[in-house]
C-alpha cells in the first residue's frame, strides 16, 4: 500500500485530470474552456474519490475473477456518481449534472451512456494510468512529497469552504423564492431578491457551472409570476 501523502497526490492528481477531462467536454459542447467543477480550483473531487476507492478495492479483491472485477469497476463510479449527486441535490438544492436527455437515465444523476464512459476510464486507470502516477509520485524528493501533500489538503479545505459557501448561499435564496412563491410579484424580486443574486453571482464569477444551474432556477422564477 502506499503512503499517505502518495494517495493525497494521486487524489490530486486524478481529481485535475477529471477537471481536464471535463473543461475538453465543456470545449467541444461550448466551443470554449471554462471550470465545469464544484470548485473554485482545476479539480473535481469525484473524481479523486472514485480513484481512491478502485485503488482500495483492489487491494482488498485483486485475487477475485476478472469477471466480478470487470463489474465492479462498472457498478462502482456509477454509484459514487448517483450518490453525490443525491447528496448535492439536498444540501445545496442544484444540480451539477442532469442526464435527464440521456436514455437509461435514472432520475437525471447516472445514465447507461455516462456509466460506460467511466467504466473505460477505471479500466485506464487499473491497467495504465494509476502505475504510471505512483511511479511519476515516487521520483519526487520524500520529503517534497509530504510538502506539497499537506500544501494541497491546505488549498483543498479553503476551497471546499469557500465553494460550500457559494452554495449555501444559493440554497438559501432558493429556499426563500419557494418560501414566498405564491406570493411573489415583480416588486417584491426587486427589492427581496435581486441584490442576493447579484452578491451570489459575483462570488460564483469563476464557476461558470454554478452560474448556468443558478440562472435556470431564476428562470423558472419569472415563469411562475408569468403565469399568474
Amino acid at each position: 500500500m502506499e503512503s499517505i501523502w502518495n494517495l493525497i497526490l494521486f487524489f490530486a492528481v486524478c481529481a485535475f485530470i477529471g477537471w481536464v477531462i471535463q473543461a475538453i467536454v465543456d470545449l467541444l459542447q461550448r466551443k470554449r474552456i471554462t471550470n465545469t467543477g464544484f470548485l473554485y480550483g482545476p479539480f473535481i473531487p469525484i473524481y479523486g474519490f472514485t480513484a481512491l476507492i478502485i485503488y482500495f478495492f483492489n487491494l482488498f479483491f485483486e485475487n477475485f475473477p476478472l469477471s466480478f472485477l470487470l463489474v465492479a469497476y462498472f457498478m462502482l463510479p456509477t454509484g459514487v456518481e448517483y450518490f453525490t449527486g443525491f447528496f448535492l441535490e439536498k444540501l445545496f438544492k442544484v444540480k451539477l449534472w442532469d442526464y435527464s436527455n440521456y436514455r437509461f437515465n435514472i432520475k437525471g444523476r447516472i445514465s447507461l451512456a455516462v456509466s460506460s464512459v467511466w467504466f473505460l476510464l477505471i479500466l485506464f486507470q487499473v491497467f495504465i494510468l494509476q502505475k504510471i502516477i505512483f511511479n511519476g509520485i515516487n521520483q519526487v524528493n520524500e520529503i517534497l512529497r509530504i510538502v506539497v501533500a499537506i500544501g494541497f489538503c491546505i488549498y483543498f479545505i479553503i476551497d471546499m469552504i469557500f465553494s460550500m459557501r457559494v452554495f449555501l448561499s444559493f440554497s438559501k435564496v432558493k429556499k426563500e423564492i419557494e418560501k414566498e412563491k405564491d406570493n411573489f410579484n415583480l416588486q417584491n424580486i426587486n427589492k427581496k431578491f435581486i441584490s442576493k443574486i447579484k452578491a451570489i453571482s459575483k462570488k460564483a464569477k469563476i464557476s461558470p457551472v454554478f452560474k448556468r444551474n443558478f440562472s435556470k432556477e431564476i428562470e423558472k422564477v419569472f415563469e411562475r409570476i408569468s403565469k399568474k
